[in-house]
């Protein structure tokens, strides 16, 4: 597998947004430009690209409330359950096919609208059939009963004991104030095991 990728053309993103900037120069082989999120670029089989990267515009980082999954103030339904990973992590897990879990009492601020998740969850599926994200789980999240965004999740390690923390997704539908519900389900596969989630403040 890894011959033949090394053998075909392709692209390749890389999204400096990660990095906790909005901004940044960025020089290679053929020209110089401004990279404001997300620099995309063909490569030849067997080829590689090289970046100079300069100039950062450094992005305060955000602030999140959090959420235990666990806590007795969710609903956890539909045959989903909790799973306890060591003393200090409980995790909610058999959430999709059915199994549900809400987060209720969610604070959307004084205004509401966008609110940027940071997901703390655990994947040790090796799961090859999803071809638009190897190893990757489903969550299909919805914010308030609107319509649920499907939340492509990498795998987290080769166990079932190790998070990966601060997995970003931006989700609108939020109101204001803390009477915000957000659902997590898959209707037709697993979600990943969820410990908790932020919310942008």
């Amino acid at each position: 597998m890894r011959d033949a990728l090394n053998a075909t053309r392709r692209p390749i993103v890389f999204s400096i947004c990660e990095w906790g900037v909005q901004g940044m120069k960025h020089f290679d082989a053929l020209f110089t430009e401004e990279l404001h999120i997300i620099y995309t670029a063909n490569v030849a089989a067997h080829g590689s690209v090289v970046l100079k990267l300069s100039g950062a515009t450094i992005v305060a980082p955000l602030s999140f409330t959090f959420y235990d999954a666990a806590a007795s103030t969710n609903t956890i339904a539909g045959g989903a359950t909790t799973r306890v990973v060591n003393s200090s992590v409980t995790v909610v897990g058999f959430i999709g096919n059915g199994g549900t879990l809400s987060f209720h009492n969610v604070d959307g601020g004084t205004s509401g609208g966008t609110k940027t998740l940071a997901l703390d969850y655990i994947n040790g599926d090796f799961t090859m059939t999803n071809t638009e994200c190897s190893n990757c789980r489903n969550a299909f999240i919805s914010v308030n009963g609107g319509a649920a965004v499907q939340v492509q999740m990498p795998i987290s390690a080769q166990s079932w004991d190790i998070l990966f923390s601060g997995y970003l997704v931006s989700l609108s539908g939020f109101k204001a104030g803390k009477a915000n519900t957000v659902q997590i389900s898959n209707p037709g596969a697993f979600a990943p095991d969820f410990y908790r989630m932020g919310v942008s403040i």
